[in-house]
């Protein structure tokens, strides 16, 4: 009696192997899509808090605010960001994967931390998406 493995064994091993990494490969792509815009949004929401406790403190006499772009969100010092002190920016990374849309550059007023008006942004990776609002008081949900 010989022992070892049949052709026909082998070959079935090999195609379930092959389902299997098929399966997972998709898994983790949506696990990256998801993990990516979860890091996006949380990302997006510290430095808009940084940004309203930065004016609501007055830091440099001055108002403060937030940039999101694809790849990054920048806090900045100044009134707008074309007219912002650049010595200033705090920079931060967001997965180049998101895009943003919406209200992309947010000001808050000195002291209040308030805004002019409501804010929302929207990021969205493939066909999710996440709504980042804020109201005129600065509160922030998501």
């Amino acid at each position: 009696m010989k022992k070892g493995f049949t052709l026909v064994e082998i070959l079935i091993a090999v195609a379930v192997m092959g389902i299997l990494l098929g399966l997972s490969f998709s898994v983790y792509q949506a696990l990256s899509k998801n993990s990516d815009l979860n890091l996006a949004a949380a990302t997006s929401v510290q430095t808009i808090r940084r940004a309203q406790l930065l004016s609501q403190a007055m830091k440099q006499d001055d108002t403060w605010g937030v940039k999101l772009q694809t790849g990054e969100a920048i806090i900045f010092k100044g009134t707008s960001f074309s007219g912002r002190t650049q010595s200033y920016d705090e920079i931060y990374s967001l997965p180049g994967t998101v895009s943003i849309s919406g209200d992309t550059e947010i000001v808050f007023t000195k002291f209040t931390g308030f805004l002019p008006s409501a804010k929302s942004i929207t990021l969205t990776i493939g066909n999710k998406t996440k709504t980042i609002n804020i109201n005129v008081q600065g509160k922030i949900e998501y």
